[in-house]
């Protein structure tokens, strides 16, 4: 069967933290860091998403995968934060029960 590729199922987007460590992160620019430890929900991290944006994005592709494949099997490869999104959103319809902790 072809791969076809699902934009919308990508990770979360970290924008100018892409590919930094936490370290990394808090030490580009502490205050944004800590805003968006606050409010990681909501918050967009610097030229990234929000974590509502990611998603809403991931949702709109697991819709479009399931709209698509009605009666098929279907492996969904992806990375952590978008399968759990996908758990979530499709199995649990529970909402965001999950969630980080952090000190700030």
């Amino acid at each position: 069967r072809e791969i076809q590729p699902v934009p919308e199922i990508r990770e979360l987007y970290y924008g100018d933290w892409e590919n930094r460590t936490w370290e990394e992160m808090s030490e580009a620019d502490l205050e944004e860091w800590r805003g968006w430890l606050t409010d990681w929900v909501d918050r967009r991290m610097p030229n990234g998403e929000a974590f509502m944006e990611f998603y809403d994005r991931v949702t709109r592709g697991l819709e479009q995968i399931i709209k698509e494949n009605k009666g098929k099997h279907v492996l969904i490869v992806s990375h952590n934060g978008a399968l759990a999104v996908q758990f979530q959103a499709g199995t649990l319809q529970c909402g965001l029960g999950f969630g980080r902790k952090a000190d700030v």
